[in-house]
């Protein structure tokens, strides 16, 4: 009863708003009943308002046939409609005609398809439709303005993810399993993992049938559907995973520097600019063992760097060489951890004798 009340009083007001939107309007008629809600909707097709609740309402009252309802609701569809709605339309339609007429628009449909995901009556899912499948998703969970994250799919199925705020993108090779994940590392650095088909894998979200459409219209319509309980992606467990990774270096503006990994412990790495390849580094136990190096770009690694650790802590090293050393090696200062460069040699003709060694 007070629900009623507070709904008469409602009705009541509508039309003292001489600017009162088609939306206003049309749940002036859903919050009435019986003929009060029969002459409210024909007044409001009177006026040409529109609105994709107006299909099922007048459904409801007999004032459409199921035919005109799914004529009238899928042009609005074709833009953009909530799932919730249409769920609600769709369990209405019982008649082959407007059933397979519904069912062959949802299977090729081309629009945006919005989903409150919490109940708060707000839309925080937002999926772009192409021929029937989800292309485009994009997610706000707590409706801000910033994405917890995006996704790409072909034809339904998940290709790449993105996560704005954190700058990281997941790439897919067999949905939920990822091929490359990257993203900015604590220094600033653009990091890239690589990772074998079927070995690592995050699942943010699935897409899988819509059950509601499923009974009421016979057909699989594809959605998207939340994992809340997926964990944020640890970079150090995926390392494990990952057969290599790819960072930029500071020795030179351009320069990318690709680890091969074995269990995340580096066993070698390719150093190359502007696609060229200018050095090459092997690794024990993760320790650098020596590197090969390109100074003059003639093809030759003339310059062979030998490494150690200094376990007593008996050489002394400035920061400035100390910096040279881990960037060339590691793309960016880091700690030293008491390696050294042990010995240089250089072989200018490539005949294997070195012409100098310090």
């Amino acid at each position: 009863p007070d629900v009623q009340r507070i709904a008469d009083a409602f009705i009541l007001l509508v039309p003292k708003y001489a600017d009162a939107d088609a939306e206003l309007e049309l749940y002036a008629a859903l919050f009435s009943d019986g003929e009060k809600k029969v002459r409210l909707l024909k007044a409001y097709h009177a006026k040409e308002l529109t609105h994709p609740l107006y299909a099922e309402a007048s459904l409801k009252a007999g004032l459409m046939t199921q035919k005109e309802a799914v004529e009238y609701f899928v042009e609005w569809a074709d833009v953009s409609i909530s799932l919730e709605w249409l769920k609600s339309f769709a369990v209405l339609i019982t008649e082959d005609e407007p059933v397979e007429f519904l069912r062959e628009y949802l299977n090729s449909y081309e629009g945006l398809l919005t989903v409150d995901t919490d109940g708060d009556l707000e839309p925080n899912l937002f999926v772009d439709y192409y021929r029937g499948r989800p292309q485009n998703i994009q997610w706000d969970r707590n409706n801000d303005g910033i994405n917890e994250w995006t996704a790409v799919c072909d034809f339904g199925v998940p290709t790449a993810v993105c996560i704005p705020a954190d700058e990281i993108t997941v790439n897919y090779g067999s949905f939920p399993y990822i091929t490359k994940l990257s993203h900015k590392n604590s220094n600033g650095r653009n990091v890239t993992f690589s990772f074998a088909d079927e070995q690592f894998e995050w699942t943010p979200f699935s897409v899988s049938a819509e059950l509601t459409l499923r009974d009421a219209l016979r057909m699989d319509f594809f959605l998207p559907q939340i994992n809340f309980s997926a964990e944020e992606l640890d970079f150090k467990t995926s390392a494990k995973f990952a057969f290599s990774y790819e960072i930029d270096s500071d020795e030179y503006a351009g320069a990318i520097i690709s680890f091969s990994l074995l269990n995340g412990i580096p066993q070698s790495a390719v150093y190359s600019l502007n696609g060229v390849q200018y050095a090459q580094a092997f690794f024990e136990d993760g320790r650098p063992l020596f590197r090969a190096v390109d100074r003059d770009g003639d093809g030759i690694f003339e310059t062979t760097e030998t490494y150690a650790l200094d376990e007593d802590g008996k050489i002394e090293m400035s920061a400035e060489d100390s910096s040279l050393l881990m960037t060339s090696l590691y793309g960016y200062p880091m700690e030293r951890n008491g390696l050294y460069i042990k010995m240089i040699q250089i072989d200018q003709n490539g005949d294997t004798k070195p012409d100098f060694t310090e």
